[in-house]
Protein backbone atom coordinates (compact mmCIF):
# COMPACT_ATOMS: atom_id res chain seq x y z
CA UNK A 1 0.00 0.00 0.00
CA UNK A 2 1.43 3.20 -1.13
CA UNK A 3 0.07 6.16 1.35
CA UNK A 4 0.03 9.40 1.04
CA UNK A 5 2.60 10.73 3.05
CA UNK A 6 4.91 8.18 1.16
CA UNK A 7 4.60 9.73 -2.22
CA UNK A 8 4.00 13.26 -1.19
CA UNK A 9 7.80 12.56 -0.35
CA UNK A 10 9.09 10.03 -2.94
CA UNK A 11 9.41 12.23 -6.35
CA UNK A 12 10.86 9.86 -8.45
CA UNK A 13 9.06 6.27 -8.99
CA UNK A 14 9.68 2.97 -10.78
CA UNK A 15 7.53 0.53 -11.92
CA UNK A 16 7.85 -3.08 -13.42
CA UNK A 17 4.96 -4.98 -15.13
CA UNK A 18 1.97 -4.66 -12.65
CA UNK A 19 -1.78 -6.19 -13.15
CA UNK A 20 -3.82 -3.63 -13.39
CA UNK A 21 -4.01 0.32 -14.15
CA UNK A 22 -5.47 1.00 -10.91
CA UNK A 23 -1.98 -0.48 -9.93
CA UNK A 24 0.46 2.17 -12.11
CA UNK A 25 -2.38 5.19 -11.10
CA UNK A 26 -1.00 4.09 -7.47
CA UNK A 27 2.53 3.96 -7.99
CA UNK A 28 2.74 6.19 -10.76
CA UNK A 29 -0.11 8.65 -10.58
CA UNK A 30 -1.49 7.88 -14.50
CA UNK A 31 -1.17 5.04 -16.81
CA UNK A 32 1.04 4.46 -18.93
CA UNK A 33 0.19 4.56 -23.03
CA UNK A 34 2.01 1.30 -23.58
CA UNK A 35 1.99 -2.38 -22.30
CA UNK A 36 5.06 -3.55 -20.52
CA UNK A 37 6.41 -6.75 -21.24
CA UNK A 38 7.69 -8.06 -17.82
CA UNK A 39 11.18 -9.52 -17.97
CA UNK A 40 12.84 -6.39 -16.67
CA UNK A 41 10.82 -4.17 -18.75
CA UNK A 42 9.85 -1.19 -17.01
CA UNK A 43 8.67 2.56 -16.50
CA UNK A 44 9.99 5.68 -14.51
CA UNK A 45 8.79 9.12 -13.81
CA UNK A 46 11.57 11.32 -12.27
CA UNK A 47 11.62 14.46 -10.48
CA UNK A 48 12.16 17.68 -12.87
CA UNK A 49 11.40 14.94 -15.76
CA UNK A 50 8.19 15.41 -17.36
CA UNK A 51 5.95 12.61 -17.86
CA UNK A 52 6.78 8.57 -18.43
CA UNK A 53 9.74 6.69 -19.20
CA UNK A 54 9.78 3.36 -20.61
CA UNK A 55 13.27 1.45 -20.33
CA UNK A 56 14.68 -1.89 -19.97
CA UNK A 57 16.10 -2.94 -16.65
CA UNK A 58 19.14 -5.77 -16.31
CA UNK A 59 19.04 -9.03 -16.63
CA UNK A 60 16.88 -11.02 -14.02
CA UNK A 61 17.98 -14.69 -14.08
CA UNK A 62 15.83 -17.21 -11.90
CA UNK A 63 19.30 -19.20 -11.91
CA UNK A 64 23.03 -18.61 -11.82
CA UNK A 65 23.02 -21.31 -14.41
CA UNK A 66 20.55 -19.74 -16.67
CA UNK A 67 22.22 -16.14 -16.29
CA UNK A 68 25.81 -17.71 -17.04
CA UNK A 69 24.48 -19.70 -20.48
CA UNK A 70 22.54 -15.96 -21.28
CA UNK A 71 25.97 -14.52 -20.92
CA UNK A 72 27.85 -16.71 -22.71
CA UNK A 73 25.24 -16.46 -25.54
CA UNK A 74 25.34 -12.99 -25.26
CA UNK A 75 29.28 -13.12 -25.71
CA UNK A 76 29.87 -15.11 -28.44
CA UNK A 77 26.92 -12.93 -30.25
CA UNK A 78 28.68 -9.48 -30.20
CA UNK A 79 32.53 -9.26 -30.31
CA UNK A 80 33.49 -6.34 -28.81
CA UNK A 81 35.54 -4.90 -31.49
CA UNK A 82 38.09 -1.34 -30.29
CA UNK A 83 38.74 1.14 -32.18
CA UNK A 84 42.50 1.77 -32.54
CA UNK A 85 42.46 5.06 -34.13
CA UNK A 86 40.12 6.55 -31.08
CA UNK A 87 42.82 4.99 -28.46
CA UNK A 88 45.25 6.90 -30.74
CA UNK A 89 43.58 9.46 -30.76
CA UNK A 90 43.33 10.14 -27.00
CA UNK A 91 46.93 9.30 -26.62
CA UNK A 92 47.83 12.47 -29.14
CA UNK A 93 45.65 14.64 -27.14
CA UNK A 94 46.85 13.74 -23.99
CA UNK A 95 50.40 14.36 -25.19
CA UNK A 96 49.57 17.74 -26.88
CA UNK A 97 48.12 18.74 -23.65
CA UNK A 98 51.55 17.56 -21.95
CA UNK A 99 53.59 19.06 -24.11
CA UNK A 100 51.81 22.36 -23.82
CA UNK A 101 51.97 22.30 -20.35
CA UNK A 102 55.86 21.82 -20.69
CA UNK A 103 55.79 24.69 -22.54
CA UNK A 104 54.08 26.91 -20.26
CA UNK A 105 56.22 25.69 -17.90
CA UNK A 106 59.19 26.73 -19.56
CA UNK A 107 58.13 29.79 -20.28
CA UNK A 108 57.15 31.24 -16.62
CA UNK A 109 60.32 29.84 -15.63
CA UNK A 110 62.27 31.35 -17.67
CA UNK A 111 60.80 34.67 -17.96
CA UNK A 112 59.47 34.77 -14.14
CA UNK A 113 56.50 36.42 -15.77
CA UNK A 114 52.96 35.19 -13.80
CA UNK A 115 50.54 37.97 -15.19
CA UNK A 116 47.46 36.22 -16.86
CA UNK A 117 47.53 38.98 -19.85
CA UNK A 118 50.95 38.99 -20.48
CA UNK A 119 51.43 35.31 -20.74
CA UNK A 120 48.63 35.74 -23.07
CA UNK A 121 50.28 38.65 -25.26
CA UNK A 122 53.60 36.22 -25.36
CA UNK A 123 51.56 32.83 -26.29
CA UNK A 124 48.83 34.54 -28.64
CA UNK A 125 46.30 32.47 -27.10
CA UNK A 126 42.73 32.91 -25.44
CA UNK A 127 42.46 34.64 -21.68
CA UNK A 128 40.85 31.27 -20.83
CA UNK A 129 43.52 28.69 -21.73
CA UNK A 130 46.06 30.80 -19.78
CA UNK A 131 44.04 30.64 -16.83
CA UNK A 132 43.74 26.55 -17.10
CA UNK A 133 47.56 26.72 -17.39
CA UNK A 134 48.25 28.99 -14.65
CA UNK A 135 45.66 26.30 -12.51
CA UNK A 136 48.00 23.65 -13.55
CA UNK A 137 50.57 25.51 -12.04
CA UNK A 138 49.47 26.09 -8.53
CA UNK A 139 48.02 22.58 -8.51
CA UNK A 140 51.65 21.48 -8.45
CA UNK A 141 52.47 23.80 -5.65
CA UNK A 142 54.84 25.94 -7.91
CA UNK A 143 52.20 29.55 -8.17
CA UNK A 144 49.93 31.10 -5.87
CA UNK A 145 47.34 33.77 -6.36
CA UNK A 146 48.79 37.11 -5.49
CA UNK A 147 47.19 39.54 -2.78
CA UNK A 148 46.91 42.59 -5.56
CA UNK A 149 45.26 41.04 -8.40
CA UNK A 150 46.58 43.07 -11.09
CA UNK A 151 49.92 41.38 -10.19
CA UNK A 152 48.69 38.48 -11.45
CA UNK A 153 50.12 35.17 -9.43
CA UNK A 154 53.29 34.61 -7.12
CA UNK A 155 56.09 32.37 -8.17
CA UNK A 156 56.97 30.17 -5.12
CA UNK A 157 60.33 28.51 -6.42
CA UNK A 158 63.51 30.14 -5.56
CA UNK A 159 65.96 30.69 -8.27
CA UNK A 160 67.80 27.27 -7.52
CA UNK A 161 64.12 25.50 -7.54
CA UNK A 162 63.26 27.27 -11.02
CA UNK A 163 66.89 26.18 -12.72
CA UNK A 164 66.23 22.35 -11.59
CA UNK A 165 62.64 22.15 -12.68
CA UNK A 166 63.53 23.67 -16.01
CA UNK A 167 66.31 20.89 -16.34
CA UNK A 168 63.76 18.36 -15.46
CA UNK A 169 61.10 19.52 -18.02
CA UNK A 170 64.13 18.88 -20.88
CA UNK A 171 63.13 19.50 -24.44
Amino acid sequence: MVTGLIKANIYSRVCFACDSGISYRVALDENPSFNLLGKGDGVYRFEGIQGLHRFQGALIAKTEEEQDKIIETLSTHWKVKTNKELIDLEASKRNKKIKELNGFKKLVLQTGETRITELQKILSVRNEKVKELMNNLIEIGWVKQHKSRSKGFELLLSDEERKKALEGIGE
